[in-house]
């Protein structure tokens, strides 16, 4: 955990889950929704989006709150439009950062909760940005051996294809997160301990956050089914709300330490050398084995 020398956070710590994705994001997003007091949303996406429009649009308030409201996901977080305008109030807002607070504000009241966070995986090449329009931002990144977290991308619609761009997409996101984290609010958590040491590990999330330890958090599963249910289709991509909830389908048991070390047995050794050669440096310095 490292935090800007000399900087003290005035507004209550906000949490941004970031990642390769298939690493546990979504899992930590469910133990820590699960927690009374906090509300993390479906994947926004749309920051750096709002972010250019606001940059470039003589238009800012209004182009950025059409830009949102019209954003294929605005579904996903059953928030009124109107009624998010009038929360901005006749004159819009006077920063973007207004209105991205809006936003998460007016999900954590939808959902009877006094915090928010986001779990946007892609963000992990973003943290400076978001940090800047957000400082209440607290970046945690969670970190998967990246031979499991090819195995867990290829049948998906979405992400590198061959295992070599697999290998280049994983070491790319650890290596930018890693950087990019020194001077943020950063927090590095391993999916393999989170499965393994569940209750040690949220302890230690929640301390960075300065957040109470909920015992709720520990039985997330039970509610991740009806979390999962916010998600619409994306007509756009043409991916149904179905196939969305899917491939999150593991957040509604409980943790399995089983699935760790997957590519032990479910990659061939042909596969293994070949992410190895690429992406072994990083693998080794995270303390992951390499044969």
């Amino acid at each position: 955990m490292r935090a800007a020398p000399g900087e003290h956070p005035t507004r209550t710590s906000a949490p941004f889950i970031v990642g390769a994705g298939r690493s546990g994001t979504t899992l930590l997003r469910m133990m820590l929704d699960a927690h009374p007091e906090v509300a993390i949303p479906p994947e926004t996406h749309f920051i750096l989006q709002l972010k250019q429009i606001w940059d470039e649009s003589p238009q800012r308030r209004d182009e950025v709150t059409n830009a949102l409201i019209g954003h294929q996901r605005w579904a996903d977080f059953d928030l009124d439009g109107k009624e998010f305008r009038a929360r901005l109030g006749p004159a819009g807002a006077s920063s973007l950062t207004d209105i991205l607070r809006a936003f998460y504000s007016a999900y954590a009241e939808h959902r009877g909760k006094s915090r928010w966070g986001d779990k946007t995986p892609r963000y992990v090449l973003a943290m400076p940005t978001i940090a800047e329009l957000l400082p209440e931002a607290h970046f945690i990144h969670v970190i998967r051996d990246g031979r499991d977290v090819a195995l867990s991308v290829r049948p998906l619609w979405f992400g590198p294809v061959t295992i070599e761009d697999t290998a280049i997409w994983w070491k790319e996101r650890i290596e930018v997160g890693q950087q990019d984290g020194a001077g943020l609010q950063y927090l590095e958590v391993k999916y393999e301990s989170l499965v393994e040491n569940v209750r040690p590990e949220l302890e230690r999330v929640c301390r960075f956050l300065g957040l109470e330890f909920a015992e709720e958090m520990l039985n997330s599963h039970t509610g991740a089914g009806a979390r999962l249910s916010e998600e619409k289709d994306l007509l756009k991509q043409g991916i149904t709300a179905q196939r969305r909830r899917e491939i999150h389908a593991r957040v509604r048991v409980r943790p399995d330490s089983g699935r760790v070390g997957r590519w032990r047995t479910e990659m061939t050794p042909n596969e293994r050398q070949r992410f190895e050669e690429l992406a072994g440096d990083t693998l080794e310095r995270l303390g992951y084995p390499i044969d």
